[in-house]
């Protein structure tokens, strides 16, 4: 596909083995699971700059643990909430501010309201105000924290634990998407559950080819005629650039791949330039030709983590989170 979006996310569907399905093996693995911090209104008074100072240090944190801290829109959260424990102010001039704080980290489901742990770490800051106390308090949050590398790895567990449960509804729910022919949208539903879910994330891995090269063959002739009456107006190097990446974005296992190998040949001859999208291309028909499947599967895998990337990034980021009686 034309100018891809790396991914974050937390969202990729590059398998691999783990011993087990509940066995969370190793850390490379557990970075595919996504974690929203997510920032409630909180009893005290936070300015907008204490707001995202805080979401910034918690994602951070979150981030360092191998997990992605800002996956904007994801069910899954962790939800800093903070209470003062002390607050003074110096007689001295200027006058200072000291505030002792507790902030208390929850993480849980936040589609369907449920609470998995918590944990409460206790900062303290110094600052020439009450707003520059807390950022300065904030700023003292870091992943070394006593407590808080138990809070993650036993919320990873309830992720993983979630999608080993809830298998058959997420890919039902992914076969309704497809059958509506929102296949992007079920593309992006498949390509959330991680790879650790090992028997889970090999159905979803399936299902997602399937739904790709539905994808594909619905698009295919599309982009092959686009690609015809490009080369036919300008039989040019430009023109034959614009027509390759089209041709580019084709599959070899649909119906129209011929017309589209046919095309890259007439283009191949009329012009002497050496276009990157050519070159992929007559890759992927000598991957083809020698029945490679593993470097033709490996471009799927890119292909359709992208297209899921793309769609999460068209979501509405704004979600209303439930989180009652969490705390």
């Amino acid at each position: 596909m034309k100018k891809k979006i790396n991914l974050l996310i937390t969202l990729s569907f590059l398998f691999i083995s783990v011993k087990s399905q509940n066995q969370l093996g190793k850390s490379d693995d557990l970075d595919r699971i996504a974690l929203n911090v997510y920032v409630p209104e909180q009893t005290i008074t936070l300015s907008d700059v204490n707001t995202k100072n805080l979401k910034s240090k918690v994602s951070q944190m979150v981030s360092s643990t191998g997990l992605s801290g800002n996956s904007e829109g994801g069910r899954f959260i962790v939800v800093p909430v903070v209470n003062v424990v002390s607050k003074e102010t110096s007689p001295t001039a200027p006058p200072m501010t000291a505030v002792s704080l507790e902030v208390t980290l929850y993480m849980g489901d936040g589609y369907e309201g449920i609470k998995f742990n918590s944990t409460t770490l206790s900062i303290k800051g110094l600052g020439a105000s009450e707003g520059k106390a807390y950022n300065d308090a904030f700023n003292r949050l870091n992943k070394n924290m006593p407590g808080f590398s138990e809070f993650i790895t036993a919320g990873k567990k309830k992720i993983i634990e979630y999608y080993n449960s809830k298998c058959d509804f997420i890919l039902a729910d992914a076969q309704s998407s497809s059958n509506q022919n929102n296949l992007n949208e079920a593309l992006y539903k498949l390509n959330t559950v991680p790879e650790v879910c090992k028997d889970c994330y090999s159905k979803a891995k399936s299902m997602s080819f399937e739904f790709y090269k539905k994808a594909q063959e619905r698009d295919c002739k599309i982009k092959l005629l686009q690609a015809e009456n490009i080369w036919n107006a300008n039989p040019n190097e430009s023109g034959a650039q614009s027509a390759a990446e089209l041709l580019n974005e084709i599959d070899p296992e649909t119906s129209c791949y011929a017309g589209a190998k046919t095309l890259i040949n007439k283009i191949n001859s009329s012009i002497k330039a050496k276009l990157k999208d050519i070159e992929n291309f007559n890759r992927k028909i000598e991957l083809l030709d020698k029945k490679n499947e593993f470097e033709l599967e490996k471009s799927r895998i890119n292909a359709i983590r992208d297209v899921a990337v793309a769609y999460a990034k068209s979501r509405p980021t704004t979600i209303t989170y439930n989180v009652v009686g969490w705390w």
